[in-house]
């Protein structure tokens, strides 16, 4: 029995294939984590004990587990998000919740949303400095928007990465709360 796609249909399967595997992590094949939530790197550099599982699941742990602290991590399972977009759940300096992140390796710098900045003290400094000069922007939808180059510095921490990003603000949807690009990619190499 064939089955038959229209040509959008194609297209979509198409591209979420290639997306997947340019994303492959190369050390497990996997596409759904970064190399810092690697199980199987993570095993490695694990010390014996923990490595062969004989800290859990010994008789007199009575179903305990280890306590693990709460961090921001990789939200992939938790939240409704297209194949192979990269979306983790970072915590930023001088803000209480965590922010939505889109890791995207086709944004060519980082971009902070402005609905989430506003009322924050990076956001008022950012302000104060902020000069005549305008920037164009092309975003994913192919509409290229001229804005006043607004630059804030933020501090960003999931994961294994901890480091602060210099975001252009920009008015993006409500999807995400940041956009690490080929900037923060290039640097930290994930």
């Amino acid at each position: 029995m064939d089955l038959i796609y229209t040509e959008a249909e194609e297209a979509e399967l198409l591209a979420a294939e290639q997306r997947t595997s340019i994303r492959t992590y190369f050390t497990c094949g996997s596409t759904r984590h970064l190399r810092a939530s690697c199980p199987v790197r993570n095993q490695r550099k694990a010390p014996p004990s923990q490595a062969s599982g004989s800290s859990r699941g010994n008789g007199d742990s009575q179903g305990q587990q280890d306590p693990v602290p709460k961090r921001a991590g990789l939200s992939y399972e938790k939240s409704v998000c297209k194949p192979g977009l990269l979306v983790v759940q970072a915590n930023v300096k001088g803000f209480e919740k965590p922010w939505r992140v889109l890791i995207d390796s086709g944004a060519s710098g980082n971009y902070a949303r402005r609905s989430t900045l506003e009322g924050s003290q990076q956001y008022a400094e950012a302000l104060e400095v902020q000069t005549r000069d305008t920037i164009s922007v092309r975003l994913a939808t192919g509409t290229l928007v001229t804005v006043s180059k607004v630059s804030v510095d933020l501090g960003v921490k999931f994961l294994d990465f901890d480091s602060v990003e210099r975001c252009l603000v920009l008015d993006l949807d409500s999807r995400y709360d940041l956009i690490l690009g080929m900037t923060w990619l290039e640097r930290d190499e994930p």
